[in-house]
């Protein structure tokens, strides 16, 4: 077996994280240009958004199948 350089290594444990160095970019740039608030705010409707995209795609039959009544809204809606 070849000896593995450490280099090699960091490479392939910081892959996956250069998809996310533009978006850690854009989100310094409207931080500087926009209010902190609008920004948070953005994040978490965007968030929402995809959320709930992602969740209607891949629980759809379990959505469809489950108990929707008073209890269940109420249990949903209540603050934590």
């Amino acid at each position: 077996m070849d000896s593995v350089s450490v280099e090699s290594l960091v490479y392939l444990r910081c892959r996956p994280l250069m998809p996310m160095r533009p978006a850690n970019a854009a989100e310094e740039f409207f931080v500087r240009q926009s209010p902190l608030y609008e920004v948070v705010g953005q994040l978490g409707m965007w968030g929402t958004l995809i959320n709930g995209i992602q969740a209607t795609a891949l629980e759809h039959e379990g959505m469809r199948d489950a108990t929707w009544n008073g209890p269940v809204g109420e249990f949903r809606s209540a603050p934590l």
